[in-house]
């Protein structure tokens, strides 16, 4: 990968219950639009869904874009649907 995309793009790792998904997205995009890509990817039905670090926890909220959690490019997530919605 480039300096120029690196700079701009962050490669997440996201763990779905029907499986893993590698791909770099561009670091203004919202939580929102990662859940919607992935769903799609999938083809998951769309449901209400939270988005996790799968290092401490924490919920990302779907209105805050990536750059705000300051993460780190390979940072691990996981795709859960919410309670009784989903997969």
């Amino acid at each position: 990968m480039s300096k120029t995309k690196e700079k701009y793009t962050l490669r997440l790792e996201i763990q779905t219950p029907v499986g893993d998904w590698t791909q770099d997205f561009p670091k203004t995009t919202k939580v929102s639009e990662v859940i919607q890509a992935t769903l799609e990817h999938f083809g998951l039905a769309p449901g209400d869904y939270q988005m996790r670090l799968v290092s401490n926890g924490e919920t990302l909220q779907p209105d805050r874009p990536l750059v705000s959690y300051h993460l780190e490019d390979g940072a691990a997530v996981m795709l859960i649907p919410a309670q009784g919605g989903g997969v």
